[in-house]
């Protein structure tokens, strides 16, 4: 599902033998190759592993690895890193909304 198109659902592909995510159909994962917000939710929920892509290896991954903080708790890294997210996007937004008025002018 999407987080910002209602109606817009994605796809997330799991590997059934090794129980392991290996890609999304959403623009970002396609574009990219990285992990993305719908693989995160996923392993949340589902806790299905996530695929590191630095290595090639089929490893769950620590989303705290990839904060400042020490999270023991997957769920907890991961609740983090999706404010950090949602706070990286609004700022974003704002800046593209800076842009789009200095365009029009």
């Amino acid at each position: 599902m999407s987080f910002t198109t209602p109606g817009q659902f994605y796809e997330v592909d799991v590997n059934e033998i090794t129980d392991t995510m290996i890609g999304c159909t959403c623009p970002d994962h396609v574009r990219s190759g990285a992990l993305c917000k719908h693989m995160f939710l996923v392993n949340r929920i589902e806790k299905i592993a996530l695929m590191d892509r630095t290595s090639r290896q089929v490893t769950p991954l620590l989303i705290a690895q990839a904060t400042e903080h020490q999270v023991d708790d997957p769920e907890d890294a991961l609740v983090l890193a999706m404010e950090r997210l949602s706070t990286s996007a609004e700022k974003l937004n704002t800046q593209l909304t800076k842009l789009q008025d200095i365009s029009t002018k």
